[in-house]
């Protein structure tokens, strides 16, 4: 008798262990609502909300609303019943320091970040590019020509560095401008046309904007217009990074 107790014990402890273990592995609502940004994954941003028992999910791409629906949890898997008449079902969901993911770990959202928090984080790793010594970010405000609405004030951070010129031309501070461009580029900009001219060049993505500024020595002599030596002098290289104020 004492030893039928102690299975039927042990089988209860057995079983109230993996309930716990369930419900520790289980998605709770309150973690995944609000906005979340893809690391990498089929959309740009995503939404959950719950609104007068009402749960709602919505997805963006390129900053626009691209499909809506209802999302609702069951054990460790949400299901999007898409306004389309769709059905998605991401399994095995998890949230680990602070990234959402599923389809073992190849869909990965992190919580949106604001725009002030990117800007901070693009000026970081700007100043971070290799061959470039920047100052350390200040506060800035610029301008910039929007196609539509003119120009506006822009505000935001600047970095600077000081280019040693080693030739009598321009191209150790063309080959540091490019290195800016070709960072930007792997990270989503797109150039501005309405904000380039000799001297600067405009970079985009979304609401975030970047100017480009190289500032150079002359390299004429302005009274006799005679070529100068530029050799050995210095130029400078400013990026502003910034939204609308």
């Amino acid at each position: 008798m004492n030893k039928i107790i102690i299975v039927f014990s042990y089988c209860i402890f057995s079983i109230s262990l993996l309930m716990v273990g369930c419900t520790k592995s289980a998605i709770n609502e309150k973690d995944i609502l609000g906005d979340w940004e893809a690391i990498k994954g089929d959309y740009q941003e995503i939404n959950f909300s719950k609104e007068d028992g009402k749960q709602r999910f919505s997805a963006y791409l390129g900053g626009r609303l691209f499909t809506d629906g209802s999302w609702s949890i069951t054990g460790k898997d949400i299901t999007l019943n898409l306004s389309s008449g769709e059905i998605e079902i991401w399994k095995d969901v998890k949230i680990d320091n602070g990234i959402l993911s599923f389809d073992g770990g190849k869909q990965q959202y992190q919580r949106l970040k604001t725009v002030e928090q990117k800007i901070d984080e693009l000026v970081t790793m700007l100043g971070a590019i290799k061959g470039i010594n920047f100052s350390k970010p200040v506060d800035t405000s610029f301008t910039w020509n929007f196609d539509d609405i003119g120009e506006k004030k822009l505000k935001g951070k600047m970095i600077q560095a000081t280019i040693p010129l080693t030739t009598d031309d321009y191209t150790d501070l063309s080959n540091a401008a490019r290195k800016i461009v070709e960072f930007l580029t792997s990270k989503g900009f797109t150039p501005s046309e309405h904000n380039m001219t000799e001297i600067q060049s405009g970079a985009e993505n979304g609401p975030i904007k970047v100017l480009i500024k190289q500032l150079a020595p002359a390299s004429y002599d302005p009274e006799t217009d005679t070529p100068i030596t530029i050799k050995g002098k210095t130029a400078t290289l400013e990026i502003m990074c910034g939204v609308i104020e």
